[in-house]
């Protein structure tokens, strides 16, 4: 039997719906905002793996937009956070899918747009963040995904976190950006103490993602659910299939 390459709508739901969940538990402060990131930060480059560029943003879409409603207390950009992750997803899902340049080209073109802000310019020492994940994108998208799909634990665990890195600073510059006019936090700020604290916060989600995503996606084939890019046009029998194949 071939694994379809879409998922079905009611696996992306239930992620969605996970995500709007991980909202009510709050990880640590958003410095200068008075919001919280949540766990559902560390979900979103997952939903890029299992269900693609355009499902994983759906999932994290729709997620994050509910959860940002039940529990504004994680949402640092209001309405709007739900757009950070929905990036996060989209480029994770290109990314593992041997379509890394598809993500350095998200985060450059971003990297565009923060630069005809003002405020953007003259937070250039930042921009050194950008230039990091576009670095990152060829690696996480050639090595992480060659580690990716060992079969050790600890070499898949790292490739997701190299896949993941990048990816996160793809839905950071949204994010920044957005804030550049919601917050107007001055340039001396993004240059002398941001520039630090974004890749730490950024290590740490893709560690979470890498923490949560390795005994995941391990267990669901175990348990007859194929979703990401290693089974997306490969011939499966399910495990009906092999049950009537041994009785025979």
């Amino acid at each position: 039997m071939v694994k379809s390459k879409i998922a079905h709508p009611a696996m992306i739901a239930c992620w969605a719906a996970l995500m709007a969940v991980a909202g009510l538990l709050p990880t640590f402060p958003v410095f200068g905002t008075g919001g919280n990131f949540s766990v559902s930060y560390a979900l979103a480059p997952l939903a890029g793996i299992m269900f693609g560029p355009w499902g994983g943003a759906l999932a994290c879409g729709m997620g994050d937009f509910i959860g940002s409603v039940i529990a504004p207390h994680s949402a640092p950009l209001g309405l709007f956070t739900f757009t950070i992750n929905l990036t996060n997803a989209l480029a994770m899902g290109f990314l593992c899918r041997k379509k890394w340049y598809i993500a350095l080209g998200i985060i450059a073109a971003l990297t565009v747009v923060w630069f005809i802000i003002p405020l953007g310019r003259a937070s250039n020492v930042y921009s050194l963040v950008y230039f990091a994940g576009m670095i990152m994108s060829p690696i996480g998208g050639i090595f992480g995904l060659k580690l990716f799909n060992m079969k050790k634990v600890f070499a898949k665990s790292a490739g997701i976190f190299l896949m993941a890195w990048p990816c996160y600073i793809a839905g950071s510059i949204v994010g920044n950006i957005i804030t550049l006019y919601l917050i107007v936090l001055p340039a001396s700020l993004w240059n002398n103490l941001l520039v630090y604290i974004t890749p730490i916060e950024r290590t740490t989600f893709a560690i979470g993602a890498a923490v949560i995503g390795t005994p995941l996606l391990i267990g669901l084939p175990k348990v007859g659910i194929f979703l990401g890019p290693q089974y997306e046009g490969v011939e499966q029998e399910d495990e009906v299939d092999r049950q009537i194949a041994a009785k025979v």
